[in-house]
């Protein structure tokens, strides 16, 4: 598949409508931002939600595909669900899921 690969309009119906969700319940002044670069640059800023990431590619839940340009931000530098690091989190989940290092030591 080609990427992006682009199926609905930016942001899609999904997006928006869960997006519209969210903001009726986190700090305005995030929405308040959107709003005003939305204003200074002519352009519509209502965020895409991701469902899912491969790599380096990412969808949102409208099915759309993207290269995600940020995976190199923190742990994301490995790609989205690397299968070493899902097996290593999947075993390390199956002995101890929190080790709250502040509170307890562990191996």
């Amino acid at each position: 598949m080609p990427v992006p690969n682009v199926v609905t309009e930016i942001p899609g119906p999904r997006s928006r409508e869960l997006s519209a969700r969210l903001a009726a319940v986190e700090c305005p002044a995030f929405e308040a931002r959107r709003d005003a670069r939305a204003k200074a640059s002519g352009e519509d800023h209502a965020p895409i939600v991701l469902s899912h990431g491969e790599g380096d590619i990412v969808w949102d839940v409208d099915g759309n595909a993207f290269v995600d340009l940020v995976a190199g931000f923190g742990s994301l530098a490995l790609g989205h669900a690397p299968a070493e690091a899902v097996r290593a989190a999947a075993k390390a989940a199956e002995r101890l899921p929190v080790a709250l290092g502040d509170v307890y030591a562990s191996e």
